[in-house]
Formats: structure tokens, sequence, C-alpha cells
């Protein structure tokens, strides 16, 4: 497997658990987008492995949803 394709499948991983713990809290996209100050387009694009994130953005969206790293790479 290439280095892209690794890098996609990780994409999609995280943004799978993003969905899952944004969604498990009850909070909208909109919701998560003002409280990690995003818009929701573009949680929308990383939650779906269509975009990646800053580093910045990486760590708001584990402030906002109480998670750690290891959570948001499928470790826990």
């Amino acid at each position: 497997m290439s280095v892209q394709e690794n890098g996609a499948e990780l994409l999609i991983l995280m943004g799978s658990k993003l969905k899952e713990k944004r969604t498990e809290l009850n909070f909208s996209t909109a919701e998560l987008a003002r409280k990690t100050n995003i818009s929701e387009f573009l949680l929308c694009e990383i939650e779906e492995g269509r975009r990646g994130m800053s580093v910045e953005i990486f760590f708001e969206i584990k402030k906002a949803l109480c998670v750690s790293f290891g959570y948001l790479f499928g470790e826990e």
C-alpha cells in the first residue's frame, strides 16, 4: 500500500471517529464548528475524510470533544 493510500485511510478513520464522538455528544456540525472556530463546510469535509486538518484544528477538535489523541487515530 502506498503512502497516499495509507494517508487517505487515516483521514477516513479520523473523520469517522470525529463524527462518531460528535454524534455521541449530541453536537450538531454547526455547534462543533463554532466551538472549534472552523467553518461547518470544513468540518463536514474532515468528517467525510475528504480533507485533512492542521495541527491547530486537530487540537481544537480534540479539546472540544474531550478525547485523547489516540481516540481520533482509532486507538481507543
